[in-house]
């Protein structure tokens, strides 16, 4: 594996397993289900691999951007999801709008952390020259 996407995927697994929003069954369905799109991640991108010899043909490269594009969707699409229901959850648990100040502004550095693992991800596996 990766050491970007493992990184990635611990990021993921501190922000899920560390919030107090979310049920333990919930962080466990979460966990799991990163856990078992990873693999398959992996395990198609390695038959790819096998597949084709070099030179490259575009055939290898229109697929491995393809796998990449559906599983950067696979990945970012529902952690979007669980850092909204965080923030909203978050925003509407406090009471003080200093406070509610604050949720809001650290949602916006989130959201440039996810669009820059989203970028660098389909640029590192789905990169076709």
């Amino acid at each position: 594996m990766d050491p970007g996407f493992i990184l990635m995927l611990g990021l993921i697994f501190i922000v899920v397993i560390s919030n107090k929003f979310l049920f333990w069954w919930v962080k466990l369905t979460i966990v799991a289900y990163y856990c078992i799109i990873s693999y398959i991640f992996f395990k198609v991108e390695a038959k790819i691999n096998e597949e084709y010899e070099t030179p490259l043909p575009d055939a290898y490269w229109d697929k491995v951007t393809g796998w990449a594009d559906t599983i950067a969707g696979l990945i970012f699409l529902p952690l979007s999801f669980i850092l909204l229901f965080i923030f909203y959850k978050w925003y509407s648990s406090r009471k003080d709008l200093q406070a509610n100040g604050f949720v809001v502004a650290m949602s916006i550095p989130t959201i440039a952390i996810v669009l820059f693992f989203f970028i660098m991800f389909k640029f590192v596996y789905g990169y076709r020259p």
